[in-house]
């Protein structure tokens, strides 16, 4: 079994009060460039603001391809789907009458990519699309009203992010998201940005600037999220890549804390990751090519941290706090920097044997995954392995998720949990696969198998009872 890395980007947090910056409270690194004096940020700041995700109100939200929905191998259109997790039913984001959902008139009708974003029954979306004429990709936000009866796009200027940070906030007036410009080919820019939800007018609060790991670059990718939300604050994070090529974690994050009232960012003292052990001594390794070369050791951090997210990203709240020395999964509030114990007792890393965990955020509680293998000769983590999904509500206490599925090519594997929110869930419980023939270019007939995930809802209760008896969602145009 290959060596999974967590989530996110490895990083260590502890958190400081929010105050007024002085002039020696940044750092030296990154560089920093704060918004124009001509940019206004008088309406910034409007009632508390508080992170959002795909889910709100017993809805969730999440984009299908035709292909999807009925199995068949054309794509076809992307529609925004609202599932009632109580029911099982699924459908377009649309309420205007006689609407046939393929244009550009239909709330739900989109074209490219999207991730959903929900503050009450209103819909945000952050596009990507590629325009083919042009040969390009812009990204683009854009809200459904709360009616569903109408889309309007907010910007379609945005920062272009290959590297696109996880999180969202909203207050009463504005959305607050984290971008990257990354068209050099050696930096890039972390962008934090206010989007009035009235008129998509848009403001640079805060610009990180000269991060590593541009366009162009084949080294680890510079993570930067937004990790809470709070009064009239905003936490963020940045991790440090590791210089050392045998060191996949991160070295060290930053932490920042953004007061709309105040219009200043604070940096919080900048954390290091523990430095790891060798749990495996120098050795020869031979790649896939051929070569043959001796590593430095395998290194294996016992104290990570990292951004919480729920699947697809789109939801972040805080950071996961995994000590696999110790066999202990915690997680840190962002805003007061509160410790809750998931579980103890977790299986731990030694030599011949390595433990990961990770945690997932979800209106309901937290999902651990435990995932366990034996070493490789390389020291890696290629031999045989196991993963464990569990549920925990905070109290310390874990349940097993018994429930699996079997994935094409990858054996079986864990249930894909999507939401949790009203002692409800939504999951990936299975897939469907099918044999088709086609036709390729030189008119050679061919025999494919395309595979569709199957989704479907069930009471978290019943879940954890063990239950398999899923009910499939039912797509209503």
């Amino acid at each position: 079994m290959k060596k999974l890395l967590p989530l996110a980007a490895a990083l260590t947090f502890t958190l400081t009060a929010c105050t007024a910056p002085t002039s020696d409270t940044l750092p030296a690194t990154p560089e920093t460039t704060a918004p124009e004096e001509s940019t206004t940020t008088q309406d910034v700041g409007s009632g508390e603001v508080r992170m959002l995700s795909a889910a709100d109100g017993g809805i969730y939200y999440q984009t299908f391809a035709d292909s999807e929905v009925n199995h068949e191998v054309d794509i076809g259109r992307n529609l925004v789907y609202a599932v009632e997790e109580t029911t099982g039913l699924a459908r377009p984001a649309c309420n205007v009458p006689g609407c046939t959902h393929d244009s550009d008139a239909c709330p739900a009708y989109i074209r490219g990519s999207a991730t959903c974003y929900a503050d009450g029954s209103e819909v945000y979306l952050y596009i990507c699309l590629y325009k083919e004429a042009e040969d390009t990709t812009v990204f683009r936000l854009e809200k459904i009203n709360a009616d569903h009866t109408q889309r309007t796009c907010l910007a379609d200027d945005l920062p272009f992010g290959w590297v696109q940070p996880i999180g969202m906030a909203a207050d009463d007036t504005h959305l607050y998201f984290l971008t990257t410009d990354n068209y050099s080919n050696a930096t890039m820019s972390a962008i934090l940005l206010a989007v009035s939800k009235a008129t998509g007018d848009m403001q640079t609060l805060y610009q990180l600037d000269g991060l590593e790991n541009g366009r162009g670059s084949t080294g680890q990718v510079t993570f930067v999220n937004l990790v809470g939300a709070s009064g009239c604050q905003l936490y963020f994070t940045h991790s440090e890549t590791n210089p050392d090529p045998n060191n996949y974690y991160n070295s060290a994050v930053q932490v920042w804390c953004y007061d709309l009232a105040a219009n200043q960012c604070t940096a919080a003292q900048r954390y290091e990751v523990d430095d790891g052990t060798i749990v495996t001594p120098p050795q020869e390794v031979h790649d896939d090519y051929g070569n043959t070369y001796t590593n430095s050791g395998v290194i294996s951090h016992s104290h990570l941290y990292y951004t919480l997210t729920g699947y697809y990203g789109s939801f972040s709240s805080g950071i996961a706090e995994c000590d696999n020395e110790h066999g202990t999964a915690a997680v840190l509030d962002a805003a007061t920097g509160q410790r809750t114990v998931l579980a103890e007792n977790l299986p731990t890393t030694t030599a011949e044997y390595e433990a990961n965990y990770s945690v997932a955020r979800y209106h309901d509680g937290w999902l651990l995954t435990v995932d366990e293998w034996g070493r490789g000769s390389d020291g890696i983590g290629t031999g045989d392995g196991t993963s464990a999904q569990y549920f925990c509500d905070g109290s310390g206490q874990m349940t097993l998720i018994p429930q699996k599925r079997y994935a094409e090519g990858k054996g079986v594997q864990n249930i894909q949990i999507l939401d949790i929110q009203n002692g409800q869930v939504l999951v990936i419980y299975d897939e469907q696969i099918d044999t088709r023939q086609g036709i390729d270019k030189s008119g050679t007939a061919y025999t494919y198998t395309p595979v569709w995930r199957l989704y479907g809802v069930m009471p978290l209760e019943d879940l954890l009872a063990g239950s398999i008896d899923f009910t499939p969602l039912q797509f209503i145009s």
